[in-house]
């Protein structure tokens, strides 16, 4: 399907669309997140976990590199079960969930999802396999309908907090609902029958008047009836312009008195 930028019809229209679907990007970067706690208040808060920096790899990285003061990674509270969670804002369809581990590591992780925080789904419990240290678990599949996203720990390799340098939530927002992209945008047209009337704004206004083939030509005659009346010729034209280029499923038409019908491309 094109890309189009301006479109034009004949009378009138309505471009109905939504945007073309993206490469799974990290729907976790930068969200809120809460956790079941941190190994100490002033430091290695849950937010560094969603903040882009997924930190040093290699399990030959030096423990005093993963317990500086200034890494971005989260420490969990000191217990063998710990829980992160995530909200991507909104509903997505997920592909992938990657977690890089810290200094301290599960000997198993699971992820859980939900729709609204409160109702979990397990996508895979205690299946996740073990932690690595200082480096990349993940788990692939597909989860749809999802806003939260949760890994829970079971077990860890030493009596400490679990480290967790990075989450990333691998996915794809839920579509846009199909939308008028030519409501109120510029118009141009041929040209207009009246010049303090019917102009060609009023067909991207949102109102698209009275149905049937039984309207009065009065009601479509009315000085302030919400349609573009064209200049009399066979051929006339009208153009919208969608202000981005965007991916155009159906043009529809609502014709007056002359013609009045519902017509769609």
């Amino acid at each position: 399907m094109p890309l189009l930028a301006a479109v034009a019809v004949v009378l009138g229209l309505m471009p109905l669309a939504q945007q073309a679907s993206a490469a799974p990007t990290n729907l976790a970067l930068n969200r809120p997140v809460t956790a079941s706690g941190q190994e100490l208040a002033d430091r290695w808060g849950p937010e560094l976990a969603v903040d882009g920096n997924a930190g040093p790899e290699g399990s030959d990285v030096a423990p005093a590199v993963h317990n500086a003061p200034d890494a971005s990674r989260w420490s969990s509270n000191s217990a063998d079960s710990v829980w992160i969670q995530v909200d991507l804002g909104e509903a997505a369809t997920i592909s992938e969930v990657n977690a890089h581990w810290g200094n301290t590591y599960p000997t198993q992780w699971s992820v859980s999802t939900s729709a609204d925080g409160e109702n979990w789904t397990d996508v895979v419990t205690e299946g996740a396999g073990p932690g690595v240290r200082g480096g990349w678990t993940n788990w692939t599949g597909t989860a749809e309908d999802v806003r939260y996203v949760k890994v829970t720990t079971h077990g860890r390799s030493a009596p400490w907090g679990t480290g967790l340098w990075e989450l990333e939530v691998m996915g794809e927002a839920a579509p846009a609902p199909v939308t008028n992209l030519a409501v109120d945008r510029p118009v141009a047209a041929s040209g207009d029958e009246l010049p303090d009337r019917w102009g060609a704004e009023l067909a991207v206004d949102g109102d698209s008047g009275p149905e049937g083939n039984d309207v009065p030509t009065s009601v479509h005659n009315a000085a302030e009836a919400s349609r573009w009346s064209s200049n009399s010729a066979d051929s006339v034209w009208i153009q919208v312009d969608l202000g981005n280029t965007a991916v155009v499923s159906e043009i529809k038409a609502h014709w007056g008195n002359t013609w009045d019908c519902c017509t769609s491309w």
